[in-house]
């Protein structure tokens, strides 16, 4: 990919990033860890690795179940582990969670945000498919 350029970051990550060298926003809805409620946001990708991505936005966004509207790097599902303010703008990681093919066709053919870009109506289907697709990932 020519628009990424390779950029190691001076923290403590297991993985190498690519920072962004051109603008790329994302849209993207979030299943809330603590509410259980689907939000959409608009973020922009700052950096990405074959685990995740860094995101910003203007507005907090909360810890939860990542839907990208778009695939990132081949991925349409992840979980975003932390988020901070950093000046006027806010600061998001998103762990990957790669999902089975099988797994996504379930999804869309549920009427799930992949086919509508749509809050999804059962929040607790996807969920569900998330954590068998985390924890079926951590024990390969």
């Amino acid at each position: 990919m020519d628009y990424l350029k390779d950029s190691l970051m001076g923290d403590n990550r297991s993985t190498n990033r690519q920072q962004l060298v051109v603008d790329r926003n994302c849209a993207l809805g979030i299943i809330t860890f603590k509410e259980l409620a689907w939000q959409d946001h608009r973020v922009h990708i700052t950096d990405v690795s074959k685990k995740g991505v860094g995101v910003e936005s203007d507005v907090r966004i909360e810890p939860g179940f990542v839907w990208f509207k778009d695939r990132i790097l081949g991925q349409r599902g992840g979980v975003l582990v932390w988020s901070r303010q950093e000046g006027t703008h806010f600061r998001a990681g998103i762990r990957f969670v790669p999902l089975k093919p099988e797994t996504e066709q379930q999804l869309q053919q549920q009427g799930g945000p992949l086919t509508s870009h749509q809050p999804h109506a059962r929040p607790e289907e996807i969920i569900a498919k998330l954590i068998d697709s985390l924890t079926t990932n951590d024990q390969s």
